[in-house]
C-alpha cells in the first residue's frame, strides 16, 4: 500500500513481517515483525500518519509513521484472519473484515472498538475494500456461502464497485450496492478465480489480480 504523498510503499510478508520501502529508490527504511502468521493487508491512513497491518493471527497492529513507525497498539476482537483494511477520510476510524465474516469498526484515537451501529453510520471511508457492510450487501450471488467474493474495491470518484470472485469474473455495479442480487457486468479474462481487484487513482483503469492463472490484467473504463 502507497502513502498519500506517494514516498513510501509499505509490503506485508509470508513471514508476519512488515516492510517500507522509498518509492523511488526502493531502499528499504523500516521493517518489523510482530506477528507469526503471513501479513493480509497493510494500509496507510489518508494522512500518512498511520499505517495499519492486518495479519491471519487475528490482529491488526497500527504503527505511528512519523515516530519512526512505533507501535501504537493492536486491535484484537476478531475470530479469524483479517484480510480488509478501510480508513475514513478523516483518518480516526478503521474497518476490517475477516474470514469469520466479522465486520469491525475501531476508533483509532481511542483504540477500541466502535460497537454502536448508530456511531458508524456517518462515518465516510476514503476506500471501501471489505466484503462485508451495508454498502456492499447486494454483491452475493445466490446460494453464495460467504466465500465467493474474495475482494471489492470502490472507484475514488464513489460511482462503481468492482468485486472479483472464486469464478473467474471481474463484477462491475453501481455503488452503493443495496439491493439484494443487484444488477452488474461480468467481465472475463481470467482461467482462474481472481483474487484482488483495485481502481487506480482515476478511476478509469482497474487492476485484477489472478490465482492460479498468476495474470495481472488492466481494464480500461469507457463511457457509454
Amino acid at each position: 500500500n502507497g502513502a498519500p504523498l506517494k514516498q513510501l510503499i509499505a509490503v506485508g510478508m509470508s513471514n508476519g513481517g512488515f516492510c517500507v520501502l522509498e518509492s523511488g529508490t526502493f531502499a528499504q527504511v523500516f521493517e518489523a515483525t510482530h506477528c507469526r502468521e503471513a501479513i493480509q493487508e497493510i494500509r496507510f491512513s489518508p494522512n500518512g500518519q498511520l499505517l495499519a497491518v492486518a495479519s491471519r493471527d487475528n490482529f491488526v497492529d497500527v504503527y505511528q509513521v512519523l515516530s519512526g513507525f512505533a507501535h501504537l497498539g493492536r486491535l484484537k476482537g476478531h475470530s479469524s484472519f483479517v484480510e480488509h483494511l478501510d480508513w475514513s477520510r478523516d483518518s480516526r476510524f478503521l474497518q476490517s473484515a475477516c474470514g469469520a465474516h466479522e465486520r469491525l469498526v475501531w476508533d483509532i484515537q481511542a483504540m477500541h472498538r466502535v460497537s454502536q451501529a448508530a456511531s458508524q453510520r456517518d462515518i465516510e471511508w476514503d476506500t471501501f475494500t471489505s466484503t462485508l457492510g451495508f454498502d456492499v450487501m447486494g454483491i452475493w450471488p445466490k446460494f453464495a456461502d460467504g466465500t465467493d467474493i474474495n475482494s471489492v474495491s470502490r472507484s475514488n470518484d464513489l460511482q462503481l464497485l468492482a468485486s472479483g470472485d472464486d469464478f473467474g469474473r471481474v463484477n462491475l455495479f453501481r455503488y452503493p450496492v443495496l439491493v439484494e442480487h443487484a444488477p452488474h457486468h461480468s467481465l472475463k479474462g481470467h482461467s482462474s478465480h481472481v483474487l484482488n481487484v483495485r481502481w487506480l487513482a482515476d478511476s478509469r483503469r482497474l487492476i485484477s489480480v489472478g490465482g492460479h492463472d498468476r495474470a495481472v490484467l488492466q481494464w480500461l473504463r469507457v463511457p457509454l
